[in-house]
């Protein structure tokens, strides 16, 4: 078995089988093994009739314990997590292995932007073009404030399981992902330092490129969701002892947060309907900035 591809799947069917489509026409020839990681209630879960393919179920444990159990009855030495939202080529498999041979027991991210179709239509809305302002759209605006290389295959202190490229051996090394996190988020920071603590090297290769078809996530009400995720699980890695990534709100902010958040039903609905010309841009980006950060608010203060 070359390579075990993992993919962890929560109620994203449609997207899920584009991604599988593209990962079985780039496999074609390599022997490969995709486990479909299902954490849903639900099993409506694409499942085209393939050999390679096996669907499991790991309900509403989260995405890093998926991650966990599709390495534990992985049967190749060399694993690759993916989202359910990543479209992987031929020449990334080919380059992986590549890769792996060249620098073996690390670990590698390959770089990623949203596919043509995908950008074409956001650019066609005022979140979209939101998105697009903060570089929300390329790896290398997610990666900001830290090194970035665009000509060559470069170190970097963190990786994240969206285009993971490890040995098994690896992995098991550090005890893989930390699944007390109950959402996706943190969990990539806390095991990235993990990686470093074990001495494992991380690599970012920015000229090896997938697609990132998280349409899902292009509208605003499934970002704010996605930060409100996020925040749950800093809160969490602040709470197992990252307490240098703490946040501190004073008796101000929480007071302003606090009304903010009860005009946010209103606030969302007028942006729903906000006219689509970009001379208006400027105070929609400004309002979904104050969503954003009230969105951190909460759910980094989330009682549990």
């Amino acid at each position: 078995m070359d390579v075990t591809f993992i993919i962890p799947t929560k109620d994203r069917s449609d997207i899920l089988e584009q991604t599988i489509n593209h990962l079985l026409e780039a496999s074609i020839g390599f022997q490969v093994e995709i486990l479909v990681i299902n954490d849903s209630k639900t099993n409506n879960v694409y499942n085209p009739d393939d050999s390679k393919i096996k669907i499991l179920q790991n309900t509403g444990n989260g995405v890093a314990a998926a991650r966990n159990y599709g390495a534990s009855i992985a049967k190749s030495t060399l694993l690759w997590f993916i989202d359910d939202d990543i479209w992987i080529s031929r020449e990334m498999i080919i380059h992986a292995f590549k890769l792996n041979s060249t620098f073996p027991q690390s670990a590698f991210n390959f770089n990623w932007i949203y596919p043509e179709y995908l950008i074409n239509y956001i650019r066609s809305t005022p979140f979209g073009r939101f998105l697009e302002h903060i570089e929300f759209t390329t790896m290398k605006g997610w990666c900001k404030g830290t090194i970035w290389d665009s000509e060559k295959l470069f170190k970097t202190d963190f990786v994240a399981g969206a285009t993971l490229l490890i040995p098994a051996n690896s992995y098991n090394q550090i005890n893989g992902y930390d699944d007390s996190f109950p959402l996706a988020g943190f969990e990539d920071y806390d095991f990235s330092v993990r990686l470093k603590n074990h001495g494992i090297i991380s690599y970012i290769e920015p000229n090896v490129i997938a697609r990132h078809n998280e349409v899902d996530k292009t509208n605003l009400s499934g970002f704010l969701q996605r930060t409100y995720n996020n925040a749950i699980t800093r809160r969490h890695g602040v709470d197992i002892g990252y307490v240098d990534k703490k946040l501190n709100y004073t008796i101000f902010k929480r007071v302003v947060y606090s009304v903010i958040n009860l005009f946010d039903p209103l606030i969302q609905i007028v942006l729903s309907k906000w006219p689509n010309s970009t001379k208006f841009d400027n105070v929609y980006f400004k309002t979904c900035h104050v969503l954003i950060g009230l969105y951190i608010y909460k759910g980094y203060n989330l009682k549990k």
